[in-house]
Formats: C-alpha cells, sequence, structure tokens
C-alpha cells in the first residue's frame, strides 16, 4: 500500500511490540508464573474477542509575556481489535487512528483499518482460504492521501481463546493467597471448571454458574467455601481485564492496490505470519510479520514487524509494552522507515489510580520522546467498601 506518514509507526504499533521485553518477560515467567496445566491446552469451541481503547491528550500554555499562545495542540488515539472463529467460519477485524488537534480543531490525521475472513473446509485441519481488505489514510490540511488493499489466498493456523481456563487459574491463585485453598486443583478440574466458564453463555444468570463451579470444588477438594471464595469467583468471572489468547497463522495471498496516486497498482503478494502465547493469566504475549508488494518485491514493497507483551505483577497492577517497525519503498525511491514502542506501568495505591506511560517514535527529524504520569482518586468512595461482601447473596440449600 502506497500511504506514506511521518507517523507510520501508528499502522504497526497498535498489534504487537516488546521484542525486548518479551525477553525479559521469559525471565520472569519462568521464575513467577509456572503452572501446573498449560493455559494453551484448552481450547474454546468459538472464540470471540473485543477490544477498544480511547486515549487523549491535550495542552494549552499561553505566556503573557508573548503574543498568542505557545502550545495549543494534543492528539485522540482510538484503536479497535476483534477476533472471531468457530469450526468453520472465522474473521478478524483491526483499526488505529490518530487524530491530531491544534486549537482544539483537528488538523491532521491518518490511520488503518484491515479487515479479513476465514472459511475453513474442514473442521480438524485448520487450512483456510481467505479474503482481506486493507484501508489507509493520511489526511492533512495541506494534501491527503488514501489506499486501497485487496488481497485473497490459503492459510493455515487457529487461534483459541483460553480466557476461561485463565479465569479458573486466577482465582485458584485468589483461592491459595486467602488461606480457602492449600494446594492447587488438579489439571482435571480446572480444566473441567474452564468449560463450564467457556460456556457461560448458556447459563441464565452469572450465580447458577458460580453454583457449579462451587460444586466441582467442593467436591474435588472434599471442603465447603465460604462467602469470601464465592466472591472472588463471582468478581473473576465478571472481569473483562484479563483476556488471553493462544495459537499461531501463516498465509500467503494475492491482489491488487488501488491510491489516490495511482488507480491501479500491480499485482500485489502478500506474507503475513502471527503467534500468541499466554502464560497461566498473569501473561500475554503476541508476534506479527507481514511482508507485501508487487512481484518484483526489490523495487517496492512494504514490511512490517511488531509485537506485544503484558503482565500482571499483582492484582492491581500491571506492565505492558508495544513495539512496532515499518519499512517501505516505493519505485525509483530510497526506503523510508519507521520505529516505536511504548512501555506502561498501571497500578493503585488505596484508592488512587495511577499511571506511567513512556512513549519512543522515530520520525524524520529524529526520535521523539513523550512521558505521561496520570492519577485519579475517588474522593467520596473507598474501594475497600465497594469490595464488601453482602451476605445473603449465595445461600448453601440442604
Amino acid at each position: 500500500m502506497v500511504v506514506q506518514s511521518d507517523s507510520g509507526v501508528i499502522g504497526v504499533k497498535r498489534r504487537l511490540g516488546g521484542f525486548v521485553v518479551v525477553g525479559l518477560g521469559w525471565m520472569v515467567v519462568i521464575g513467577l508464573s509456572a503452572v501446573a496445566v498449560p493455559v494453551c491446552n484448552y481450547h474454546a469451541p468459538q472464540t470471540d474477542l473485543v477490544d477498544a481503547r480511547l486515549d487523549f491528550s491535550y495542552r494549552y500554555f499561553d505566556d503573557p509575556s508573548t503574543l498568542g499562545p505557545e502550545i495549543d495542540s494534543g492528539w485522540m488515539k482510538l484503536s479497535y481489535a476483534q477476533l472471531y472463529d468457530s469450526p468453520d467460519f472465522g474473521y478478524s477485524l483491526d483499526g488505529l487512528a490518530r487524530i491530531n488537534l491544534s486549537s482544539i480543531v483537528p488538523s491532521s490525521g491518518n490511520g488503518q483499518l484491515d479487515g479479513t475472513v476465514r472459511y475453513y473446509s474442514e473442521r480438524d485441519l485448520p487450512v483456510y482460504i481467505f479474503g482481506e481488505a486493507e484501508g489507509a489514510a493520511d489526511i492533512s490540511t495541506i494534501d491527503s492521501e488514501l489506499g486501497l488493499d485487496l488481497r485473497a489466498g490459503i492459510g493455515y493456523g487457529r487461534f483459541y481463546d483460553v480466557t476461561p481456563l485463565a479465569k479458573a487459574l486466577q482465582f485458584q491463585a485468589g483461592l491459595i493467597e486467602i488461606g480457602i485453598l492449600s494446594e492447587p486443583l488438579s489439571d482435571e478440574v480446572l480444566m473441567q471448571i474452564a468449560t463450564e466458564i467457556g460456556r457461560q453463555i448458556e447459563y441464565e444468570n452469572a450465580s447458577d454458574l458460580v453454583t457449579i463451579i462451587e460444586t466441582i470444588i467442593e467436591n474435588s477438594m472434599g471442603m465447603f467455601l465460604d462467602a469470601r471464595a464465592l466472591l472472588l469467583i463471582e468478581q473473576t468471572l465478571a472481569s473483562s481485564e484479563i483476556k488471553r489468547y493462544c495459537g499461531w497463522t501463516v498465509q500467503a495471498g494475492f491482489g491488487a492496490g488501488f491510491s489516490t496516486i495511482s488507480a491501479l497498482s500491480d499485482a500485489l503478494f502478500s506474507f503475513t505470519a502471527d503467534s500468541a502465547q499466554a502464560e497461566g493469566y498473569r501473561v500475554q504475549w503476541a508476534l506479527h510479520v507481514g511482508l507485501s508488494g508487487p512481484y518484483a518485491l526489490t523495487s517496492e514493497y512494504d514490511l512490517n514487524a511488531s509485537a506485544s507483551y503484558e503482565y500482571i505483577l499483582q492484582e492491581n497492577a500491571s506492565l505492558e509494552g508495544t513495539l512496532g517497525y515499518q519499512r517501505s519503498k516505493i519505485r525509483n525511491a530510497l526506503p523510508t522507515w519507521s520505529a516505536g514502542g511504548t512501555l506502561e506501568l498501571m497500578f493503585e495505591i488505596g484508592t488512587m489510580d495511577m499511571a506511567i506511560q513512556f512513549e519512543l517514535t522515530r520520525r524524520p527529524d529524529g526520535w521523539v520522546r513523550d512521558l505521561t504520569l496520570s492519577a485519579s482518586v475517588d474522593l467520596l468512595e473507598s474501594k475497600q467498601v465497594q469490595r464488601t461482601w453482602e451476605s445473603g447473596t449465595y445461600e448453601r440449600s440442604g
């Protein structure tokens, strides 16, 4: 796709990053996140993961000794990702957009949207044919550029939602921490609980599922769960903070590209490889590599590689890292490249939520460093009060 941007990293930074963080992460995983049953052993019959995020920043500074404000600008970022997969059919949608603001008014922006549809010929063999559409835009007050690529081809592999088993491991760790369980549950019991969580949509209400999980644990451990344990299980099931998936895909295809510069480009070749792995409920990492261009790849191409890493340090603290690299070349021109990464630490201190984010982006004029500190405090309500157990929510019969 022939769409250039000074902040081209935005097209690759979304998916996946942290090559350095991933290397360190493996050491953390080995030391702190070993589990009896690998979370990727669980395969949900249907995967449906959705993630969306909106980030906003604006600054205004006016020194009375000079004419007009010195700083009156900001930005807004919107990202969206969805992954759906069933035995016969699947699709994915990834989008990222950035709007630059000047005097509160949008001044420029760029974005990328990629949608893929997959059809599996056999349920037991993860071979699929796919159709893909990828659009990109770079819009400014001076000049604008739009591009669209259409591709089709064949691929191999699947991704699986392993969140049910990750949640089972999460509340198991919580039950051990508060002294309800003296030892971990067996692999068979954890898989049985994960299967029930994966069928959550079939239950009329959450308390029915909690009751089933309660029965499974009590029967396997020969004990009774108290109100604290049931509340912990309920809160874990209701939380949407943890989403884990595993798997890999490799695909290759052919297509054509269109842009405002050229109505129709040469036939395009594309290759992509993706991989994701979860370690227990604490760790999620993912990798992506993509290469596309006409048949003469040495004269024109678009290469991108990216990675992401997330680690839950404890109940109220997490670390996320991303890294992306993109290199593009058009005919009769020198290659251009961009790179960027972010590192974000989020944690709670009492009733205060805090976040530290560092972003590094490579632009033609050099490296741009952006450090953001943010904090919010609930002045009227304590988190401890919010987590108080109301007796009588669950009543034991018999």
